[in-house]
C-alpha cells in the first residue's frame, strides 16, 4: 500500500513538473526566442494564459488544496499584498515563465526555465519559516540560508533529484528550488539579488 502511494505521489509531481515544463517551453520559444539577456525585461515577466483546470478548482484532483492563481506579477502583488519582483541576477539565458500564487497563506512562485533547460522555481512565503529546508547552513554574499539536495531513489534513472535553498529577509520565507544536484554559487548569487 504505502509503495502504491509512494509511487501515485511520484506521478502526480512528475505530471505537475511535465506541465510547468512545457508551458515554460512555449513562453520561452515565441517570438523572440530564448531569453537574449540574463533578466528579462518587465514585459516578459507576464504569464502566457493557462486553460483548464488549476489546483483546487472544479475537476482538479487536488482537493483540499488551495487554489493556485496565475497572472502576472502585478497581479500576484496585488492579491498577496506581497512586494513581488523577480531576482535582479539570473542566469544568462534565463526565460520568464509562469507566476502563480495563493493568498491562504500568501505565498507566490515564479517559474523561469534556465540555458540548460532545468526550471528554477522561486518562491516568497509571508509571514513564517515554514517553507524553509532542513539542510546545510550556508552563509555568503550577505545571504544565510539553508540548502538541501534530495538525491532520486534508489534505481531512478530518470530524475536528477531536487535542491532547495531557503532564507529568511524582512519577515518574508524565500526558496529556489531546481532539479538536479546543487550548483550553491548560482543559487547564492540569485538569493543575493533579490530585491
Amino acid at each position: 500500500m504505502a509503495t502504491g502511494m509512494r509511487r501515485l505521489n511520484w506521478l502526480v509531481a512528475m505530471a505537475a513538473f511535465v506541465l510547468t515544463l512545457s508551458s515554460l517551453v512555449v513562453g520561452c520559444y515565441g517570438p523572440t526566442g530564448i531569453g537574449q539577456s540574463a533578466r528579462p525585461p518587465a514585459s516578459e515577466t507576464s504569464a502566457p494564459q493557462v486553460q483548464g483546470p488549476t489546483a483546487g478548482s472544479p475537476g482538479s484532483v487536488c482537493k483540499g488544496v488551495p487554489r493556485l492563481e496565475v497572472g502576472t506579477l502585478d497581479q500576484a502583488t496585488a492579491a498577496t499584498g506581497l512586494k513581488v519582483a523577480p531576482p535582479a541576477w539570473l542566469p544568462g539565458g534565463t526565460c520568464a515563465g509562469l507566476v502563480r500564487w495563493s493568498t491562504n497563506p500568501p505565498v507566490v512562485y515564479q517559474e523561469f526555465r534556465l540555458a540548460d533547460g532545468r526550471t528554477l522555481v522561486f518562491s516568497e512565503r509571508g509571514g513564517d519559516s515554514l517553507g524553509l529546508p532542513d539542510g546545510k547552513r550556508v552563509s555568503d554574499q550577505g545571504v544565510e540560508g539553508f540548502l538541501k539536495y534530495v538525491a532520486p531513489e534508489p534505481g531512478d534513472t530518470v530524475s536528477l533529484g531536487m535542491t532547495t535553498f531557503g532564507w529568511m529577509a524582512n519577515g518574508i520565507c524565500y526558496r529556489l528550488e531546481i532539479e538536479g544536484p546543487p550548483d550553491e554559487a548560482m543559487l547564492v548569487a540569485v538569493a543575493a539579488s533579490v530585491p
